[in-house]
């Protein structure tokens, strides 16, 4: 937060960029959205995505023989 901050001191430009990067991110998910619900594609959550089990891990010392 500026506190009596003015133009000259970096507050405008601190503002427009802020604005730029919240219009940026706001059209880049406007766009993703439309290209994946055009696409057909459909959006899921991780609770419904099926997770793969990993495989149990083999130490270097129980697959060598005595």
């Amino acid at each position: 937060m500026y506190f009596d901050g003015g133009a000259a001191a970096g507050l405008e430009g601190g503002f427009w960029m802020t604005a730029i990067g919240l219009a940026i991110g706001v059209l880049s998910g406007v766009l993703v959205t439309t290209f994946y619900d055009q696409k057909g594609l459909t959006r899921t959550s991780r609770t419904q995505v099926e997770t793969v089990q990993p495989l149990p891990c083999r130490s270097a010392r129980s697959s060598r023989s005595a």
